[in-house]
């Protein structure tokens, strides 16, 4: 099955997991990144990046409100700064984020099976 991630809007074909996992190594080491994979079947997984955390997003279809990580010791009232692709700064609180770390493990999760990685707390959006 053909497969495409999108970093800060450049489309790359991933022509095996390998080629995934050195991607995700070159793409983390930005500051700011901002992330789309797609190919298991309408789905797709978004991850934002800033130095020391991430935002992750994974969508059924086109159209669907997906799930959403989760971080139940985080602060609701800190928020940290993620820069989208298109420039656009955009904060996002304490509670949503996770490690930067485990931004690995969910593009491999996704690429594999294309399923949410079941070590990330996630919430679904309404």
């Amino acid at each position: 099955m053909d497969q495409t991630i999108f970093i800060n809007d450049n489309e790359i074909e991933l022509k095996s997991r390998d080629h995934l996992i050195s991607v995700i190594d070159d793409f983390l080491m930005d500051n700011y990144s901002e992330v789309w994979i797609k190919g298991q079947g309408e789905s797709s997984l978004c991850v934002m990046t800033n130095p020391s955390s991430a935002f992750l997003m994974y969508l059924r279809h086109e159209g669907d409100s997906g799930f959403r990580s989760t971080n139940k010791s985080g602060d609701e009232d800190k928020v940290e700064q993620f820069k989208l692709s298109n420039g656009q700064a955009d904060e996002y609180p304490e509670t949503w984020l996770i490690k930067k770390e485990k931004v690995r493990s969910a593009l491999l999760t996704y690429f594999d099976m294309g399923i949410m990685d079941k070590d990330i707390d996630w919430t679904e959006e309404n």
